[in-house]
């Protein structure tokens, strides 16, 4: 018989917020227990292909900025709530850069 398994506390709040043309700020309520933090991040519509960007944070931050982002782009970012070498399932959401001005 294996052993029963517990899922780990997955992040349940993401903020996008603060969004430049080339910056956007990422905020989330902590997940108990986490030890880390780990954002991918990856532009939808850009008109030359992207690579998608990790970004990892220790537990205590809850607060980041995504930079050297491509103006008037749609991103998905996918936050995981890390527990040593687990990562918790995504929370997901989308912000667009804003045009030059």
């Amino acid at each position: 018989m294996f052993p029963s398994v517990v899922p780990l506390s997955a992040v349940r709040k993401m903020n996008i917020y603060k969004v430049r043309s080339t910056t956007m700020n990422v905020r989330w309520d902590a997940a108990k227990g986490a030890t880390g933090y780990m954002l991918l991040y990856n532009a939808l519509n850009a008109t030359e292909p992207s690579e998608e960007q990790e970004m990892r944070v220790k537990g205590t931050v809850t607060d980041v900025q995504l930079k050297k982002l491509r103006p008037n782009t749609a991103y998905s970012v996918s936050l995981f709530a890390l527990y040593g070498d687990y990562a918790s399932d995504p929370l997901t959401d989308q912000g667009v850069t804003r045009r030059w001005r």
